[in-house]
Parts: structure tokens; C-alpha cells; sequence
């Protein structure tokens, strides 16, 4: 069941990061700038996950999460699933390492944070190199994750961006 989790985030992050968002197209944003929309995020509330507050790009869309808990959330150069941990979901570091062995990581960097941590790596699939985050916070006495898997650095940059934004 854990692999097939992370099997299932980790398609979902490739397939859906190349894919334009569905924003309202009445507005025609996009005949804007992207560079000056997407560079200032703005606060949005997450009803799904208890209220929490995430900073997101303009024409960011939010869905429900994959395995029917919590949420994906996808805007231009951006996929992410943010969902309260789970019993399977690691706990540390250490632990968010263990786990990340049968993909054989490369280039792992980890980041201690005052609710939590954050852990990113590199493996290299079929479909070329795979950029994986694991972001673990306690955010008003309650565990949440923040994962992704992206076919491109940046994207992997802006998911912890994003992550390390939660707030209540």
C-alpha cells in the first residue's frame, strides 16, 4: 500500500506538471504577464486541511488529494499534495530516508525547521530524473505532509517554497 502511494503521487506529480492549470478563463490571464503574476504569491486558505494558509501563484487550482484526503494543488510550475500525516508517513528525517532507499537518492539535502523538516532528493526513472519532496510540519499541535515529485529542479524549488509557507 505505501508503494503504491508513492507510486501514485509520484505519476501524478508527472503527468500534472506539465499541464496547464484551469483557472477562470473569463479572465483571460493568460494574455498577462506571467512573470510579474506568478512571482508574487498570495495567501489562500486551505478548507480542506483544517484552514490552513498556503502561499500559491496566480491560477493555482485546488483539488482533492489523491488517495481522498487532503488536497493537490497545481499552478504553473507547481504540483503539490498537502494532507494531514498519516500512520505511514514518516515521522523524521531518518525516517524519510529509509523509505526514500528503494529509490536509490541522489543529491539528498534535508533542512531542519521549527515544526518540522524538509527532505528533497534526485533519482533517475524511465522517464528521466525524478525531483522528490517530503516536507513534515506540525502546524497547530497537528502533523502534515507536503510531498511532491516533479520532472523539473524548479518545480522541485517551488514545492518547498510552497511547503515551508503553511501557516494557520
Amino acid at each position: 500500500m505505501k508503494i503504491t502511494a508513492l507510486f501514485l503521487v509520484a505519476i501524478v506529480g508527472l503527468v500534472a506538471c506539465g499541464k496547464p492549470s484551469s483557472g477562470d478563463s473569463s479572465k483571460s490571464k493568460s494574455a498577462e504577464p506571467k512573470a510579474k503574476k506568478s512571482a508574487e504569491p498570495k495567501a489562500t486558505v486551505l478548507k480542506q486541511v483544517d484552514g490552513l494558509k498556503i502561499d500559491l501563484p496566480a491560477g493555482a487550482n485546488i483539488s482533492k488529494g489523491i488517495m481522498g484526503t487532503g488536497v493537490l494543488i497545481q499552478a504553473p510550475g507547481l504540483v503539490v499534495s498537502i494532507a494531514p500525516a498519516g500512520a505511514s508517513d514518516p515521522k523524521t528525517v531518518q525516517e524519510a530516508k529509509k523509505k526514500a532507499e528503494m529509490f536509490t537518492p541522489k543529491n539528498i539535502k534535508t533542512e531542519k525547521l521549527s515544526d518540522g523538516w524538509v527532505f528533497t532528493f534526485e533519482n533517475k526513472g524511465g522517464m528521466g530524473t525524478n525531483y522528490f519532496v517530503r516536507v513534515h510540519r506540525t502546524i497547530g499541535g497537528k502533523a502534515y505532509t507536503c510531498t511532491t515529485t516533479a520532472h523539473r529542479p524548479a518545480q522541485q524549488t517551488n514545492a518547498v517554497k510552497a511547503c515551508k509557507s503553511l501557516k494557520k
